[in-house]
């Protein structure tokens, strides 16, 4: 099936990269292979010839730089003269410990390890359009990782030379996911949809391997109804007198947990753009009961705007007890509709929407450590199971997933007394979301006020997970586990792409 084929294989050099090539050379495939280090690339091509490339060649360089990944596009152009496959595998060097919050390193790691993908796959495009081709896109453990993770991990790493064979079966049959080593990948997978505290507490304790071959089957039905239906208490006197902070709060959503807080006597600090419609918005706190409520205006766009809002904070109030993360960045001109290869306003939309999220937990930290306080982080059902027409935004939205949930763990083992609560929203009735999708979406919105409540319940009860409505986000979440491939057909049933298109 692959004999013949033109591809690219990124992160060549070492461990799964590595074994796919020489995979893709016993096939009799055309390859082009890319790494930081020309001295490795150069025996990794040698040895190619030997195993029966039909051709091999390789690009030198990293992913750090942007004009690198559309270089080894035009090279396989110039060279191969198209493109049937392209294995996206390579990885920016990071360290294996507690979160230092160090958002520079973060910043980093995104530009190497998600967009170069995005560049590279935007550049490879038009070719792979025109092969009818395929994009494998590769996120496991490769060797760096073992021996980074090796003195900490009980679970024996599996074979590099095997996962590489699978991969390129996966992409050979067109599958829409692969799962290396079953109990260990998906199966985790669909115990985090049906009681994602219990699987929170295996990965903590390394004891997933014996739980996992025997017990899910017949508890995960149970297990599910536990900790999605256990009956908790919310009185508003919980947060009175409370010191908040809360993000994107002029409008929407925000605006609405704003008014809930101030009749819960609680102290706020709201932060948006707009200065205007925040002064009103204060006003309006101020006159439900607040007991103190000002505010900040500036854009989260700008890296310094964080720490001028924390500080702030620290000024007024002197400590911290909730941090409540709602803003969003604005999708540009081509807003929602087919992703148009602009890794700029990717990159953008990833500043505002995820590096500044961790930025301001990182900087709040150390007061709500002081108070035993809570983070709460407002995300989407795009974060959990991927949406057409919002590519940019769904990709920040996994990062907040990826970012915060890794944190939690953290935060226990490391005996932090500081509640993290992830929001998945679906659906809901704010000016923003109504005016850029109600021509698409088929659906009726729910309700910002009630959404907002529900948020900061689940935060003042440090729930880990609030979805709301609560029914149809937990029902696409348990989709995604047990039947993707029949959830991404009724998703695409949900959009009217002729509107789309029209508009």
């Amino acid at each position: 099936m692959l004999k013949g084929k033109r591809v690219i294989v990124t992160g060549a050099s070492t461990g799964i990269g590595e074994q796919i090539a020489y995979h893709l050379a016993r096939m009799g495939s055309h390859i082009l292979i890319t790494a930081r280090t020309e001295a490795k690339l150069q025996k990794v091509v040698e040895r190619c010839l030997e195993l029966g490339a039909a051709s091999a060649r390789y690009v030198s360089g990293t992913m750090e730089d942007m004009a690198f990944a559309q270089h080894v596009v035009r090279e396989a152009h110039t060279s191969l003269g198209g493109l049937d496959m392209l294995i996206l595998n390579h990885v920016g060097a990071s360290y294996f410990g507690f979160f230092d919050g160090d958002v520079e390193h973060v910043r980093k790691l995104l530009e190497i390890n998600f967009l170069s993908y995005v560049a590279m796959t935007t550049s490879a495009l038009p070719m792979l359009k025109e092969s009818e081709g395929s994009i494998v896109v590769v996120s496991s453990m490769a060797e760096s990782a073992v021996r980074a993770a090796a003195e900490v991990l009980r679970e024996r790493p599996a074979p590099r030379d095997e996962c590489a064979l699978e991969i390129l079966k996966g992409a050979a049959l067109r599958r829409r996911e692969l799962y290396y080593r079953y109990s260990s990948t998906r199966l985790p997978l669909l115990l985090r949809d049906c009681a994602a505290d219990l699987l929170d507490y295996l990965v903590r304790s390394r004891g997933m391997g014996l739980f996992l071959k025997i017990f899910i089957p017949l508890l995960g039905g149970l297990l599910a109804f536990y900790f999605y239906s256990a009956p908790q208490s919310f009185n508003e006197g919980m947060l009175r007198g409370k010191r908040v902070i809360v993000t994107g709060a002029s409008s929407g959503i925000g605006e609405q947990m704003a008014y809930h807080l101030a009749r819960m006597e609680t102290h706020l600090l709201l932060t948006a753009r707009t200065e205007a419609k925040l002064q009103k918005v204060v006003e309006r706190c101020l006159e439900l009961g607040a007991a103190s409520a000002h505010y900040i205006s500036g854009s989260m766009e700008n890296p310094s705007f964080p720490e001028v809002v924390v500080k702030e904070a620290e000024t007024s109030w002197g400590g911290l007890d909730m941090l409540i993360l709602n803003h969003i960045g604005y999708s540009g001109s081509s807003g929602f509709n087919f992703f148009d290869g602009n890794v700029g306003q990717v990159r953008k939309l990833m500043e505002t929407n995820f590096i500044s999220y961790v930025a301001m937990t990182t900087l709040a930290l150390p007061m709500l450590k002081e108070s035993d306080g809570s983070i709460v982080v407002v995300s989407s059902m795009a974060g959990k199971a991927g949406s057409p027409f919002a590519a940019s935004y769904s990709a920040t939205k996994f990062a907040l997933d990826g970012f915060f949930s890794s944190l939690r763990h953290e935060f226990v083992m490391d005996k932090v007394n500081v509640s993290i609560t992830l929001c998945i929203l679906g659906y809901i009735n704010t000016e923003s979301a109504v005016r850029a999708v109600s021509h698409v979406i088929q659906g009726t919105p729910a309700p910002k006020e009630e959404c907002a409540l529900e948020i900061i319940k689940a935060g003042a009860l440090r729930q880990r997970e609030l979805h709301y409505p609560p029914w149809v986000v937990s029902a696409v979440v348990l989709l995604r586990g047990i039947a993707p491939e029949f959830l991404d057909s009724i998703t695409r049933s949900w959009y009217n792409v002729e509107n789309l298109r029209r508009s």
